[in-house]
């Protein structure tokens, strides 16, 4: 694993934001599709090789679109889904949350994936996650 490892893509930021935990930020007025998707998966990849992971994702104030089938390689088909331990994501408004609430409900993502309205309580539902975990 690479302590502090920032990689920038053109729709979003991913970095290790503690050790073990993958954050995500997306940019906003993006469109993923599947190669979008791959390269995210690559930039966790290379971020935690090949160990088990938490997710932290930020899509506070985020608006684009994401297509079906990087949805459903994110959710199940990817390598990183299965290393995944817990995914964080952060929605602020109530388009974005039955958005993320109709991906979980539709995709259903082989991880354990839940909503949170701030960064600190996401951050403090990992490290329950973590402690659990251990």
């Amino acid at each position: 694993m690479t302590d502090n490892l920032k990689i920038e893509l053109s729709f979003s930021h991913v970095s290790e934001i503690e050790t073990g935990i993958t954050y995500v930020r997306f940019k906003n007025d993006q469109e993923v599709d599947l190669a979008a998707a791959k390269t995210l998966n690559a930039a966790r990849q290379k971020i935690n090789g090949t160990k088990p992971f938490y997710s932290l994702v930020n899509m506070a104030a985020v608006y684009g679109s994401v297509s079906k089938e990087a949805q459903t390689y994110w959710a199940r088909e990817c390598e990183t889904a299965k290393q995944i331990k817990f995914e964080a994501i952060i929605v602020n408004s109530l388009p974005v949350r039955i958005i993320a609430k109709n991906y979980i409900k539709q995709f259903k993502p082989l991880f354990k994936i839940q909503l949170f309205k701030n960064k600190e309580l996401a951050l403090a539902a990992i490290h329950k996650e973590m402690k659990k975990d251990s």
